[in-house]
């Protein structure tokens, strides 16, 4: 699901779908990787979940560019000018 919106979604939605979505993924995968871990704190849990819920997006951020669609586009690419003013 973060990947996925990462790539294809983040520019097609609304900024702050976006985020959510990221931070939805990143929790996701931070409890997946400590539901196969034995004797996890309740620490763990904490701090695994915050840290990717804050990671997914700042690096999806940092590698792929802004989040929501650019301005006068609908479609999320942005249409060459024609010239004319």
């Amino acid at each position: 699901m973060g990947m996925g919106t990462a790539l294809f979604l983040r520019t097609r939605m609304v900024q702050s779908v976006v985020l959510l979505l990221l931070v939805v993924a990143g929790s996701a995968i931070g409890a997946g990787a400590l539901l196969v871990q034995s004797e996890v704190s309740t620490w763990d849990w904490v701090v695994t979940v915050v840290a990717l819920s804050l990671a997914a997006p700042l690096e999806a951020r940092v590698v792929l560019g802004p989040f929501g669609r650019t301005e006068g586009s609908s479609s999320g690419t942005v249409r060459p000018s024609s010239g004319r003013e």
